[in-house]
């Protein structure tokens, strides 16, 4: 359990690295105050080992600043040539940059095994897929909020689960199925079949289409909730004939015409 800090008391900072990340615990009066970790980034994962045990201790510095700036403390790490860090004299650029920020510190470094040192070692090595691991608890949640939008699904086994969800704007359906009651985008569907033709196609959800515009057929109800869908949103704010986007999307006999009257109609614009 954390505990909240007691000022005053000496803080002790636990560390831990590994060839996949950094953990770090920081304690008083041997109760957990907080942690933390991170997972190594693809250039640190070249650092030396020398480097990356000094890393965790620039890490923990930096991310518990406000904790530890101005108060003396401890640092507990499994690499005990970290304890002669100050009187090196030996050091690469990198180390000599990370010092210039320890100096502004006051600690002193002590060694600790890394079996004695399990939480922290145990932040350094956490992976990625714990997260999976914690979606996977919430498989039945996420199966059902699936279910509602109508997604297809099977399971093969104790195999992983993929979902394909696909999103289509609902009028393209209404759309596709009133093309088999008009006899001009029949006569135009078969047409293609047999002679193809360069200006229209049947796309891969059996719509007829004018380039990439859907083809609508001549029913009122849909041109006007094509039209409305295009001129009343909020988003739009009721534009002019010129700056409604629909043949962009969607195609239809005599549409700059309708698209015309239909605004003229509105009494908001």
């Amino acid at each position: 359990m954390l505990t909240l800090l007691k000022e005053g008391d000496k803080y002790v900072v636990y560390s831990d690295t590994s060839q996949t990340g950094l953990g770090c615990v920081l304690m008083q009066n041997e109760k957990m105050i907080t942690y933390t970790s991170k997972q190594l980034k693809k250039h640190e994962k070249n650092y030396p080992t020398h480097d990356l045990e000094l890393a965790i201790v620039v890490f923990a510095l930096k991310i518990w600043r406000h904790y530890l700036y101005g108060e003396e403390f401890e640092l507990l790490c499994n690499h005990k040539s970290l304890k002669y860090i100050f009187t090196r004299k030996d050091l690469n650029m990198r180390q000599r940059r990370w010092m210039q920020m320890l100096k502004d510190f006051k600690f002193e470094v002590s060694y600790h095994p890394s079996k004695a040192n399990l939480v922290a070692d145990a932040l350094s090595r956490k992976r990625n897929h714990e997260v999976m691991a914690g979606l996977m608890i919430r498989e039945g949640e996420m199966l059902d909020f699936i279910q509602n939008y109508g997604a297809q699904f099977s399971f093969s086994g104790l195999s992983l689960l993929v979902v394909s969800l696909v999103i289509e704007p609902a009028l393209i359906r209404p759309i596709i199925e009133s093309q088999e009651h008009d006899e001009s985008l029949k006569n135009l569907k078969q047409r293609y079949k047999y002679e193809g033709m360069q200006e229209r196609h049947i796309s891969s959800d059996g719509g007829l289409r004018y380039h990439n515009d859907i083809c609508v057929p001549k029913v009122p109800k849909l041109e006007q909730a094509i039209l409305g869908e295009a001129h009343k949103p909020h988003l739009t704010v009721h534009p002019g004939s010129t700056k409604i986007y629909v043949r962009r999307q969607y195609w239809w006999e005599n549409m700059k015409r309708d698209i015309v009257e239909y605004v003229a109609k509105c009494l908001t614009w």
